[in-house]
């Protein structure tokens, strides 16, 4: 009888022991860092746990009352390949990233039923909202701006659900296949345009320049024709002034006519010496007194 009852007694023990364990487990909450734990009694929140640690709550065991976790780290998401029409009425595919983080766990349970799936909704509102009022040239330059303006909207709304939209911006915009190549045809026809035109306004111009050039140099040269024999005159008249200068002159310019290369001058001789044209006559090795003697002879005769 007495080993039963050890028997017994311990079996009872072990079980209490595990019983307990369970009980305590179930009513122990971790906490964990950037977590928050709501303890919901009958669908409504009945205490808000913020702080990492353990908390006893023996009140879990109580059917109706229970646990939910959320998370307030930094999440993001990659919203790809989202179809809008622009301004024009042009299929865009643009690509999103946005960071979003739970600041109030509260109002995230019970302000919007699947925050994640509404806030998508209301990004895809607000991107198509935005890239209907612009035109595609303005949403690839101003892309930060727009990202910027959305931003703001969707933080706004986001607030009230308890959500903090960190960032968020336009990664990409791209065309369909079609409608790339239809736009790069396009951009080509207008540069080979625009090309054309501006080589032809250039060839006319230079012509025109050309023209206008030959014209002043004509009327600079038939300038200087005109006032070439009016600067010799009063040259001229200056040297006239002074007579020994202006003989000078005649006798340095006729010099200068000669070409020495291919001129033989007979010029210098006195009235007593041997004329220009009998000098021409000496022979190579002839007497020059006999030549200069017929001369003076012929002279006085």
């Amino acid at each position: 009888m007495l080993d039963q009852s050890f028997v017994f007694g311990f079996f009872a023990m072990a079980a209490a022991i595990v019983l307990g364990f369970f009980v305590i487990q179930k009513a122990i909450i971790s906490v964990k860092p950037f977590e928050t734990v709501l303890i919901l009694k009958f669908g409504r929140c009945a205490e808000e746990l913020t702080q990492p640690g353990a908390y006893f709550r023996p009140a879990l065991w109580i059917p109706g009352i229970y646990t939910l976790r959320v998370t307030r780290q930094l999440d993001y998401q990659l919203m790809q390949d989202i179809h809008v029409n622009d301004l024009d009425g042009t299929t865009l595919r643009v690509d999103l990233w946005l960071e979003t983080r739970v600041k109030d766990a509260r109002k995230s349970v019970f302000a919007v039923e699947a925050w994640p799936e509404a806030l998508r909704h209301l990004v895809l509102h607000t991107l198509m909202a935005k890239m209907g009022n612009t035109r595609l040239m303005d949403l690839i330059v101003n892309r930060d701006q727009i990202s910027a303006d959305m931003l703001t909207d969707i933080r706004h709304e986001a607030a009230e659900w308890g959500i903090t939209i960190e960032n968020l911006c336009v990664q990409d915009v791209r065309l369909l296949p079609e409608i790339s190549k239809q736009l790069f045809d396009q951009v080509a026809a207008t540069i080979e345009l625009k090309k054309s035109r501006l080589e032809e306004e250039g060839r006319i111009q230079i012509q025109t320049m050309e023209a206008e050039t030959d014209r002043k140099i004509a009327e600079l040269q038939a300038t200087a024709r005109a006032k070439h024999p009016l600067a010799v005159g009063r040259a001229y008249q200056r040297l006239a002034e002074k007579q020994g200068i202006l003989e000078g002159y005649h006798e340095l310019n006729q010099l200068a006519l000669l070409q020495p290369g291919k001129v033989v001058s007979f010029v210098g001789f006195g009235d007593n010496e041997v004329s220009p044209m009998d000098a021409m006559i000496i022979p190579e090795n002839g007497n020059v007194q006999s030549v200069t003697r017929s001369t003076r002879s012929n002279r006085e005769v």
